[in-house]
């Protein structure tokens, strides 16, 4: 069963899981991340599941050619304009996969076209 933490330990591990997010979870941290998510449920409301996997999308198609910050901006851009930070619960659930979707749609296009040129074989 959970436990309520003290405020200053909840942030300390909000931040925790937050820093571990942001890595690749090794085997050996994986269960550091089940401790303090099992003593904290309501803490996977603060990572944002869909941005990590957005940063995985623009990390695995990105060149150093800036096309990975113009594609991150255009998400949040687009997060923005379709009123998330205002949204209810579901409406920003929907709101992060339409987000998604388009930035998997123009990784995948912009791919396509290069394969098509013969820049790629």
């Amino acid at each position: 069963m959970a436990r309520e933490l003290p405020a200053g330990d909840r942030q300390e591990a909000m931040a925790r899981v937050r820093d571990l997010e942001e890595t690749e979870l090794s085997a050996a941290q994986a269960p550091e991340m089940r401790r303090l998510l099992g003593n904290m449920p309501d803490l996977r409301h603060s990572v944002n599941m869909a941005h990590t996997a957005a940063r995985a999308v623009v990390e695995a198609v990105s060149e150093p050619t800036g096309t990975g910050e113009l594609l991150m901006a255009n998400y949040e851009g687009m997060r923005r304009e379709l009123g998330r930070a205002e949204a209810t619960p579901l409406e920003k659930a929907l709101i992060e996969h339409v987000a998604l979707c388009w930035l998997r749609l123009q990784t995948l296009e912009q791919r396509y076209s290069r394969v098509m040129s013969g820049s790629i074989p």
